[in-house]
Parts: C-alpha cells; structure tokens; sequence
C-alpha cells in the first residue's frame, strides 16, 4: 500500500478549453473515492482485482442493490470511467452485469495527462497532484461542525492542482526566486468548476486553514484609475499550501501578491488595502433605473445623462479585452502561445491560443515563426476573440483567415519598405484591397501613394484623439471614411 496516491488534475478541472473534467462527466463526487481505491490496487503488473461490493465497503458505503443506491452508483461510475478511457476492463468481464461478489480485473490507461517536448519527445510537464493518506484522513475525519467531507476533500485536492509547483530538487523561493508556489482564484471560477456557491468556499477555506493544510491571502479591494465614481471591486485570493512552515508561506503569499500587482493588466488599478467591502452595483443600479425612469419621463437633465454614463463606463469597462491586449504589449513581439507556454506557465491557455494561431494560419511549424508581422498577429488574435469597435466578425475563423492569408501574399510581393510602414503603422489592406481591382492592387507607385495618404490621416486623427486612436485598426478606421 502506497501512504499517498496520484490523482490527475483533469479530476477537478478541463485541462483544455474543449472538454469537461471528470467530476463534470462523472457527476458524482463518490469517483474520487474510486479511483482512490483502484490507484491502491495496483500490482506489480499494473492489473487492478477488486470486487463490485468491497469497492463499496471500503469506500465506507453500504452495499445496497435498490434502485439509484450504492451498487448502481457505484456500477455506473465505473462504466462512466471506462467510456472516459481513464480505465478498462479485462476481456470478457461487462461491467454492466457482473455481480457485485465476482472477481473484476481492470487496468488504468493514459490516467495521467502530460505535455510532451514537440522536437525531442521528452515529458516536459506531468498534469496530476500527489494526496497523502494522512491529508486525506484529517479531511475526511473532520467532525468538530457539519460539513460535506467528501466536498472538502475534493476542494482541497482542486487547489492542490490549481497550485503551481516547483520542480523536485528546487531550493525554494528564498534561495531561488522565480515564482512563487501559489494560485489566485476567484469564486465564479471555482463554483464554474466545481460546482460550490460562495458561501461553501467560504466555509471550506477556514477549515482548511484551521487543519493547516493551507494559507490564503487578498491583495484587497481596487478602483480603476481615473473612475471618479470609485466603484470597488474585489481582488482574487491567493492559495498557498501549508507545510507547518509559516514564513514560507507568508513569503509566498507575499511574493505572488507583489507580482501580481506589477502586472500590466494592474497598472490601471487603485488598490485600497483593505478587504472591507461593499457591494456598490446595488445602489449604482438603483440611479441608472431612476435616470432611466426620468429619461423615459423626459425630465432627465444633462447632469443626469452625464451621471449615467460615468456609471456605465465604471460598472462595464471591456476587462477581458483590455487583459490580452496588456499581456500582448508586455510581450512585444512573442505569439500567445509562447507567452503563456514560455512566461505565464499556463499550459491550458497556451495550447487554446496554439490551437486558434494554428486555425487561422498565424503560425508556421516549419520555421517556428509568425506568418505574418507581430502588430497584425495582435490585431488578428484580439479582433477574433472580441470583435471590432462595433462587435463585429468575431469569431469569425474564414474572415480572419482571408485576412491573414491576404498579408502572407502582401508581404511576399510588397517591397520591404512598405512592409515596414505597415508594420510600424499597423496598416492593413483588407478591406482597400476589396475596393481596387487587381491590376491596382499589384500597382506599388498606387499602394506607396495610398501608404503615405493614410499616414498623413493618422497623424492627424492621432493628434485630435490622443492615445485612444492607437488602438484603432486601418479596418476600424476605414468603415468611417469615404471609398475610393
């Protein structure tokens, strides 16, 4: 018998943007208690022999052949895990119909997920945490209030995979640096995973600090710069686990915190320092529906117009997109997929943004290079998520790739002057090349002239709108003057 088993991530949360995880396909929270089970059956020849009813026994359940209690629950987690291909069952053995005292033998398959070196084949990452028989028992055994143990104890294996871990024979962070071994987490993001509303977290992290399996800290609340109504927002936790070393969580905690902060996507934020904290959209809401009320009365006056619009723009800033396009700028130059593979550890957001630069012909595997200039693979991979100035094309794969599959064939007949005009300019010629024929469109004293008009236009809009028109692209800008 093993003192700890390996329990992969994918358990407690989808490893890639286009799957479930097990908990979400399983529906039912008894499969840890499983594979708990099954991982500590394993012989030297990796087969796994257990019974229907000791499986329940030892889970701590009580065989029970009626219909929807333990044998069925138990039966049909099984079979859940078969069509999974998490685990499969020795020929001639129907995990259907066996019965509960017979001999089952079963094997895992590919139970644990890893990322493997494209060029040299190598494992460079292994996607599973590690439970300790002492950790699990202190959860499980929890009875000083009333509490979903099984809950709990899924939770805390949840952070333990959402925590990044150094690599075995690292010295630490003091010795070290580098990062930090922490996570942040925002409730919606740990109810959209696994399920539990807020007031369980809350409920689950105290005890889990009392157990001293884990430490948290919040940065606390914030306002954005220049948001005169002061709307103030929450900051996400920081988890950390507890090892009887308190400085070396503190640390951590402290560490993460710090490099959060310094973060691009924050450099826009006021933080308070506090965690004391009121909801305002509740009174906001309330003024938006009375400046409402009198617009539809007729008697709002320019105040209240006014008024509404700062609580708009306070309430509704574009978060998401001003997000990728800080994490874009800080990497000059690198593609997404290398920033959160490389800089980011994010392996999750590093394979969904290889799989898009992939789809839309943003990326070539022979040279290992951009297809096209970084400010239009910026352009390409914000305007595809978000859409334009007005929503529109997004997620639109056969218009972004026309689009990038026109600047492949540019850049390989233009001159590399008007390529770096481009490139400097963020000019695109899309839609310029829709409203000329062919002929023109292969003319360079045509496309020169039309490069050196369209620099005059933007220094000139650049001057009256400030730093706001460096975020509008020649697509955007063209939709608002006259064609040719």
């Amino acid at each position: 018998m093993f003192n700890f088993i390996k329990l992969p991530n994918k358990l407690f949360y989808s490893i890639d943007n286009d799957s479930k995880s097990i908990l979400q396909e399983v529906k039912n929270d008894k499969v840890i208690l499983i594979l708990d089970y099954l991982y500590n059956c394993v012989d030297r020849k990796d087969i796994i022999r257990f019974t229907l009813e000791d499986v329940i026994v030892s889970c701590g359940f009580k065989p029970n052949t009626n219909v929807g209690k333990s044998n069925e629950q138990f039966r049909n987690i099984l079979i859940k895990l078969q069509d999974l291909h998490i685990i499969s069952f020795s020929e001639g053995i129907d995990i259907k119909t066996v019965k509960p005292k017979n001999l089952i033998k079963c094997e895992f398959n590919k139970y644990i997920e890893t990322k493997v070196d494209k060029e040299t084949g190598e494992i460079k990452d292994s996607f599973y945490i590690q439970l300790s028989d002492q950790d699990k028992d202190k959860i499980m055994n929890y009875a000083k209030e009333k509490v979903d143990t099984l809950k709990l104890l899924i939770y805390y294996c949840y952070l333990k995979a959402r925590i990044y871990k150094r690599p075995s024979g690292d010295l630490g962070l003091a010795a070290s640096g580098g990062r930090s071994e922490t996570c942040f987490l925002k409730y919606n993001r740990i109810t959209e995973d696994l399920g539990i509303v807020d007031k369980s977290i809350k409920k689950y992290n105290d005890i889990l600090i009392e157990l001293n399996l884990i430490r948290i800290k919040n940065p606390g609340l914030w306002y954005y710069l220049g948001d005169e109504l002061i709307n103030k927002r929450e900051s996400p936790n920081f988890f950390t686990l507890y090892f009887s070393d308190k400085d070396y969580a503190r640390h951590n905690l402290n560490e993460a915190i710090k490099s959060w902060k310094g973060m691009d996507i924050n450099k826009n934020k006021i933080f308070l320092d506090t965690r004391e904290y009121k909801n305002n959209n509740r009174s906001l809401n309330g003024k938006i529906g009375r400046i409402i009320r009198k617009e539809n009365e007729g008697t709002a006056t320019e105040e209240d117009l006014a008024l509404k619009e700062k609580i708009l723009n306070s309430m509704n800033p574009n978060l998401e997109r001003e997000k990728l396009e800080s994490i874009l700028d800080a990497n000059l130059g690198e593609s997404l997929y290398n920033i959160y593979d490389d800089k980011l550890n994010d392996s999750d957001k590093a394979e969904y943004y290889e799989d898009i630069e992939n789809k839309l012909g943003l990326y070539d595997d022979d040279t290992n290079t951009l297809t096209v200039d970084w400010k239009y693979y910026r352009w390409v991979m914000v305007d595809y998520q978000f859409g334009d100035l007005n929503g529109d094309h997004k997620g639109d794969i056969e218009y972004f790739k026309n689009c990038v599959t026109k600047k492949i064939r540019e850049n390989s007949s233009k001159p590399k002057e008007i390529i770096e005009n481009k490139v400097d300019k963020n000019i695109s010629y899309e839609d310029t090349m829709k409203i000329v024929d062919d002929d023109i469109a292969d003319d360079n004293s045509y496309i020169e002239t039309l490069a050196k008009e369209h620099d005059e236009a933007y220094a000139k809009k650049k001057k009256a709108f400030g730093g706001f028109y460096d975020n509008i692209t020649l697509f955007e800008e063209q939709r608002q003057r006259p064609k040719f």
